[in-house]
């Protein structure tokens, strides 16, 4: 079962790019990003290196609020794993989750959510990595930038980098030269957000 977990976890992370993060997590509403609006993405000095780690949003209210309770396996399979309601058929759910369709509507060990959650839930730093990746981005720019996924065994980090403000200005003004319309809000506590 662990080594189920591990590769689903693993394969839901390699198709990520693909998810909608917003849509899968549904239990909370993050910055929605509006055409012809400006996307905040928040820069907070890193503190012990030079740089800056990007955030889609504040993750302090997420982490407050903390792991989503009395979930029903469905609701786990479709919001953590981003299944299909039509793809949990007898056969699927009992080769993949070791489930009957009778247990879907039954109460998800909460120790299952919270693991999850704890591993893969928390998506500010990497819904700004995948969304970067969908960027078509200059070689200068690119590899000024410290692109992290997964960096070591049993981390589930992903996650962008940049090393100096000036390359904060260069990636700016780089997604507003191809429309994407961002602001980097840099800040160096998240209490200077509230």
């Amino acid at each position: 079962m662990i080594r189920r977990s591990f590769v689903k976890s693993i394969s839901a992370l390699s198709i990520s790019p693909f998810f909608s993060w917003v849509n899968i997590f549904s239990w909370f509403k993050g910055v929605e990003v509006v055409k012809d609006r400006v996307k905040e993405i928040i820069a907070i000095v890193n503190t012990d290196e030079p740089g800056f780690q990007l955030h889609s949003e504040n993750p302090i209210p997420i982490l407050d609020a903390g792991p989503p309770k009395n979930w029903t396996w469905r609701k786990y399979l479709i919001d953590a794993y981003g299944e299909l309601e039509e793809s949990l058929t007898k056969d699927y759910l009992n080769w993949e989750w070791e489930l009957k369709p009778s247990d879907l509507d039954k109460p998800c060990p909460q120790v299952t959510v919270d693991e999850w959650w704890y591993g893969l839930g928390l998506t500010t730093t990497s819904d700004v990595f995948y969304y970067l990746q969908g960027v078509k981005l200059s070689d200068d720019v690119y590899n000024q930038l410290k692109w992290y996924e997964c960096p070591n065994p049993g981390s589930s980090y992903v996650g962008v980098e940049v090393w100096s403000k000036e390359t904060l200005d260069k990636l700016e003004r780089e997604l507003n030269e191809q429309g994407q319309n961002v602001k980097f809000k840099v800040i160096e506590d998240w209490d200077e957000l509230d």
